[in-house]
């Protein structure tokens, strides 16, 4: 990370927290517990240790720490409801991302769970006022969200201004507390920190359709594809694609949607991603990220499968290498040939 001046952004994914000391259960996890429970659980101490010295053994700096993963998925390991995560929310990322000095992004959500970020605000907006661990809705810095899909006018649509995204979610908070929640979900920029187009409803699509509907190339179903768009959406703060590399099989969703391979060659999905990020504009939507085998050298016939006439001296050659045949005296057959190239003596 260091190396190439790439910002590490911590995330709570769910209950579970591995801190680097303090009270843990045998596996090394403490829970961030909301009720009465037999887990261990947390301290915020605990928490912000384990942040700040995270944050200090890299030299380039750590600012965010993100909520949890995915918690609107019921059929998730971190599924949760959204009044916990609230909870969870002020009761330990709130003040150990203080103690750190770390900004919070919101957990993600997308389009379909906008019902599930409408009551996480609600709860901790209800809690404003704890005498032992309010809960602050400006503590969220940005709002995270999981999209799958390349589409030009998805991204317009849903997360452009006016987009559905801010319009549903503040049409859902409504006058909640009395807040104006249509300035509060405009104030905060989108982190798009999972996207492909594995999930726009047509089945998964190869690395080189995805590579071609992402980065433009299939304009008459894609429009400028999905990159160039979230490039050019002022909402959008930042976007990270999923996934960067692994050992999948070959064919299957993950494999076809990787960045690059196990030695760090760019694949079809990230030659789009770099061309339109400042890399080489020339890059294509290529299944294979290495170039192809040189041609082998150039080599002179034998003189034993060559015609007779001298017509034919120098006639095999290449921009760079002929052979020079020698004859006998009567022309009637080539007696040896030799490669003579541009240089040799």
């Amino acid at each position: 990370l260091d190396e190439h001046g790439i910002e590490f952004v911590p995330m709570v994914s769910g209950r579970a927290f591995q801190p680097i000391s303090g009270p843990t259960d045998p596996r090394g996890i403490c829970w961030l517990t909301t009720s009465s429970s037999t887990r261990v659980s947390c301290s915020v101490a605990q928490i912000a240790d384990t942040l700040s010295s995270l944050r200090n053994r890299l030299s380039t700096p750590v600012r965010f720490l993100m909520g949890q993963n995915e918690p609107w998925f019921t059929t998730s390991h971190n599924a949760m409801a959204a009044g916990e995560a609230a909870e969870i929310w002020r009761l330990y990322l709130q003040p150990a991302a203080r103690l750190a000095n770390l900004s919070l992004v919101s957990p993600n959500v997308q389009m379909y769970s906008i019902g599930w970020m409408r009551d996480f605000l609600r709860a901790c907006y209800d809690r404003r006022d704890d005498a032992q661990a309010p809960c602050d809705v400006e503590s969220v810095a940005a709002i995270a969200v999981h999209e799958y899909n390349c589409n030009e006018w998805f991204w317009r649509n849903n997360y452009g201004s006016n987009g559905g995204f801010r319009s549903g979610l503040a049409s859902a908070l409504g006058g909640h507390g009395g807040y104006d929640w249509s300035a509060y979900v405009a104030a905060r920029p989108f982190w798009v920190t999972e996207t492909n187009c594995n999930w726009e409803g047509s089945g998964f699509p190869g690395a080189v359709e995805t590579c071609l509907r992402a980065s433009g190339r299939q304009p008459s179903t894609h429009g400028r594809g999905s990159i160039a768009t979230m490039n050019e959406l002022d909402e959008i703060s930042t976007y990270s694609w999923w996934t960067l590399s692994g050992s999948y099989p070959a064919g299957s969703r993950r494999h076809n949607v990787q960045i690059a391979d196990a030695d760090g060659c760019l694949l079809a999905p990230g030659q789009a991603l770099v061309a339109a990020n400042g890399g080489d504009p020339s890059l294509g939507c290529s299944t294979s990220c290495r170039p192809p085998p040189p041609p082998p050298p150039f080599q002179c016939p034998d003189v034993a499968s060559l015609p007779t006439g001298c017509e034919l001296n120098a006639s095999q050659s290449t921009s760079a290498c002929a052979c020079e045949y020698v004859w006998n005296d009567s022309c009637a057959a080539p007696t040896s040939v030799r490669l003579v190239c541009e240089g040799d003596g």
